[in-house]
């Protein structure tokens, strides 16, 4: 990744693997390195060199710098949090940049993700309902 970053950013990335599904870092520097601070799925609050965080997601955006604060405040921010756990519903990458900035900016997917769910259920249930319609007739 040849982009220049600056610190305090709040970047979004796609994940390789499930192209539908976005993640959210933000950009700090330690020691003229650039790290970026995220909430990985069922891992919880992490820091990763570009080049680690980038092996299975590609950069989409950057909402610019939304961390006013130095390096050493935002690291400061992200260790008194570090030993959250992760959850989908309470405590997700979205949900982790909204503690490290301050305030509510990110909406979570988990909207989504229960419409995906709810929608699976409804067909499931059609399905089988269909499966039960048909041997009744048999």
């Amino acid at each position: 990744m040849n982009r220049v970053f600056q610190s305090g950013e709040v970047i979004k990335a796609r994940v390789t693997e499930a192209p539908f599904i976005f993640h959210y870092g933000i950009i700090v520097y330690c020691n003229e390195d650039v790290y970026i601070l995220h909430n990985p799925f069922m891992i919880g609050p992490s820091i990763d060199t570009v080049s680690d965080f980038f092996k299975n997601r590609y950069f989409v955006k950057s909402y610019g710098k939304l961390i006013n604060e130095s390096d050493e405040q935002i690291l400061a921010k992200f260790n008194s949090i570090k030993d959250r756990k992760y959850s989908t519903f309470k405590f997700n990458c979205e949900d982790f940049v909204n503690v490290m900035i301050g305030y509510l900016r990110f909406q979570s997917g988990k909207i989504q993700l229960m419409f995906v769910i709810l929608i699976t259920f409804i067909l499931i249930v059609i399905a089988l309902n269909s499966m039960i319609n048909q041997k009744k007739t048999a």
